[in-house]
């Protein structure tokens, strides 16, 4: 009797060992049936798991955090859109106002025409300009006004060669001219033939055809002139070989009588302010002389 429980608690060991082995048989078969593709594979936990919270890596799960970023640039770029713009318009002024000192002037005499005739000592003269342009007769300036100049100027008789300059803001010019002539009323050139004509008689001789003893005379041809650079032409006789001078504030030359003792010559005024009037002297070497009053009607620098 007593060997009996001793068997009985055998038999149960050798039943718990072969149980163990089963179990472990088992959970052996179910890890190589994971491996191998069989039914459990189809019992995966990851697949709920990936349902409810997307995958990092996935490209719609960057496209979603990044998208703010792009808002956040876009706006910055609004905000700093109008500073640009405003720099841009600066710069377009400042190339405007460049092109418009480069601009070549321009401007046109519209009035009176070309060999026109008047019968008005004053004449007014007028025509268009572009903006940037500046109209001078002279020393004065052409009043401007949408688009239109004008000015008045006073003519001398016969023609008037009458010449405009047109200035840009850079300085660089053009120059339009105009012919126009006055016919002065016979008063008004009777009164100026005397000044052409006179000549002092204490110094003219008895008989001009001796040559040796030719008196000095001096005559003036003009006046007064309205050309961009005013001159006039004085003429005359005087001892052969004598030396001739013109002498004035404004412009002066020489020349010598030929062997017949006449002389001639062409005095330019390039300085003479337009409307000047001022004295010429005429002066021989022998020390005779003569003085004229000439009017500058057009040209002449600015000063």
């Amino acid at each position: 009797m007593k060997g009996k429980p001793l068997l009985v608690a055998v038999a149960a060991f050798v039943i718990v060992l072969i149980g163990g082995a089963a179990m472990a048989g088992i959970g052996i078969q179910r890890d190589a049936g994971v491996a191998s593709g069989s039914n459990y594979e189809k019992e995966e936990p990851e697949a709920a798991v990936n349902e409810d919270k997307p995958n990092p890596t996935s490209t719609t799960t960057t496209v979603a955090k990044e998208a703010p970023k792009e808002k956040e640039h876009s706006e910055e770029a609004k905000e700093e859109a109008p500073e640009k713009d405003e720099a841009e318009e600066v710069k377009d002024e400042e190339a405007k106002d460049e092109a418009e000192e480069l601009r070549d002037p321009v401007f046109a005499i519209t009035h009176p025409t070309d060999n026109s005739r008047v019968k008005s000592k004053v004449v007014a003269f007028g025509g268009t300009y572009d903006d940037g342009t500046t109209v001078h007769r002279g020393k004065y300036a052409a009043a401007q006004h949408e688009g239109e100049w004008a000015i008045e100027l006073v003519l001398s008789p016969g023609l008037n060669r009458v010449a405009f300059k047109g200035i840009n803001r850079a300085g660089e010019y053009v120059v339009s001219s105009v012919n126009v002539y006055y016919d002065a009323p016979e008063k008004d050139v009777a009164k100026e033939e005397p000044k052409e004509e006179s000549h002092d008689k204490k110094e003219e001789t008895k008989d001009e055809s001796e040559h040796e003893n030719v008196a000095f005379k001096a005559h003036q041809k003009y006046g007064s002139c309205g050309e961009e650079v005013p001159y006039d032409v004085f003429y005359g006789t005087a001892k052969p070989g004598t030396k001739i001078s013109a002498i004035s504030e404004y412009g002066s030359n020489s020349t010598t009588a030929n062997d017949d003792g006449g002389w001639e010559m062409k005095v330019i005024f390039p300085d003479a302010p337009s409307g000047k009037t001022f004295n010429v002297k005429i002066k021989a070497s022998t020390g005779e002389s003569k003085t004229f009053s000439f009017t500058n009607t057009g040209g002449g620098e600015d000063h």
